[in-house]
């Protein structure tokens, strides 16, 4: 006979069996059923050939995928395993990731060169990629804020682009199908 010990569940004084850990009562079963499973398998095999074999985000898959940049980015953090913002601000932080300080996006023929990497933590690249994203929301808007309302002007000459504030109105939903933004710039 097998040694007995108590329910792992809280307060449960059931004795079970010692290679279980909870009593019938309290045991938790997920419902895998084989063709669920098999659909998700399905799912996520489509979504990742679609992703790697997409018009825009396939070539930076596959580049981020390839041996030529995996044999760099480890030899980089390598040879610089601090994060280089945090180490500017004083402090030392173990970097996580090499990242691109001129975007891929932005030029594809500096992917492999030297001069154009940095070691940052997970935090530090977050920072940078949400300051980036926001940077160019903000430039569209002023494009296409400045192609609707102004054809042919200018605004290059400001020193820094304006704040934007967005106000959608959902009753106009129901006839476009869409959102109708209205643009107020406010200069400061």
């Amino acid at each position: 006979m097998k040694p007995r010990h108590l329910c792992n569940y809280p307060g449960c004084m059931e004795l079970i069996p010692y290679d279980q850990r909870y009593c019938s009562k309290h045991q938790y079963h997920k419902p895998i059923d084989l063709a669920d499973k098999q659909e998700r398998h399905r799912i996520n095999k489509a979504t990742y050939r679609k992703r790697m074999n997409s018009k825009h985000e396939g070539k930076y898959q596959r580049f981020y995928r390839s041996t030529a940049w995996q044999k760099l980015s480890h030899r980089w953090l390598m040879t610089h395993p601090l994060c280089v913002k945090c180490e500017a601000k004083g402090t030392y932080r173990k970097a996580d990731l090499v990242d691109h300080v001129i975007e891929l996006r932005d030029d594809w023929s500096k992917r492999l060169d030297k001069d154009n990497l940095q070691s940052l933590c997970y935090s530090c690249h977050n920072k940078k990629t949400w300051q980036k994203k926001e940077k160019d929301e903000r430039k569209i808007m002023l494009e296409k804020y400045n192609s609707f309302f102004t054809p042919g002007y200018d605004i290059s000459w400001q020193s820094e682009p304006p704040t934007l504030i967005f106000i959608k109105f959902h009753f106009c939903q129901i006839i476009t199908n869409s959102y109708i933004k209205l643009l107020i710039i406010i200069y400061f």
